[in-house]
């Protein structure tokens, strides 16, 4: 399966009637396959899957959702090479025209990784690096939009952490795998979400509104 064929695996289940209320959208997917990809934990592939379908999960018949596996661990693998590459990499929202709804999907889906696995991406050998680098991308996801209002009503910041986020997302997965050993005993300021336990899960179902 190459990952053109994949892409379009992934979109084709994704947009099943049947799913479009509980499965992240396939941006989502997208995102969340980023974060599954830069995480310092390796997660089963059918614990991805389950996330990205939640409980529409059960709505697939087992030939679907095997193909659905499938297609998840072609994206991976080929995204976590354009990673390893450290050139530039091509994201799923950047071929959608600037629309603004297609990032905050994708947003959407990464941070929902981070937070549904919050433990490993900020353990205090990582906190305050991954915080930095994980930021811009909070903020664009809209998921904390009462934290980041003054952030993302900045239209020029909100435009050039666009820009920024391929090499965010390059800077995080490195920063994982190369680890400072100084860093390991350093304690940054405890990160509290918020609603993090309530999440707006902004790329499932309907999509959310332009933030501009």
């Amino acid at each position: 399966m190459s990952n053109h064929q994949a892409q379009q695996i992934l979109e084709e289940i994704l947009t099943l009637p049947e799913l479009e209320e509980d499965a992240l959208d396939y941006m989502g997917c997208q995102g969340a396959l980023a974060a599954f990809v830069i995480m310092p934990k390796n997660v089963d592939t059918n614990v991805i899957a389950d996330h990205i379908l939640d409980e529409a999960a059960q709505n697939l018949s087992q030939d679907k959702l095997n193909t659905f596996v499938k297609a998840i661990n072609v994206q991976m693998s080929d995204f976590k090479i354009q990673l390893e590459g450290e050139e530039s990499i091509e994201l799923s929202w950047m071929n959608e025209d600037e629309d603004e709804d297609a990032l905050i999907s994708w947003a959407s889906g990464f941070v929902e990784v981070v937070f549904a696995y919050e433990d490993q991406w900020l353990s205090n050998k990582f906190e305050e690096d991954a915080m930095q680098l994980l930021m811009p991308i909070i903020a664009l996801s809209g998921i904390l939009e009462e934290e980041t209002a003054d952030i993302t009503n900045n239209e020029q910041l909100f435009n050039q952490w666009i820009d920024e986020v391929p090499d965010l997302l390059v800077d995080l997965f490195l920063l994982y795998r190369v680890i400072d050993d100084k860093k390991g005993n350093d304690k940054g300021k405890s990160f509290k979400p918020g609603n993090s336990n309530q999440k707006k899960r902004g790329s499932r179902g309907k999509k959310p509104a332009s933030k501009r």
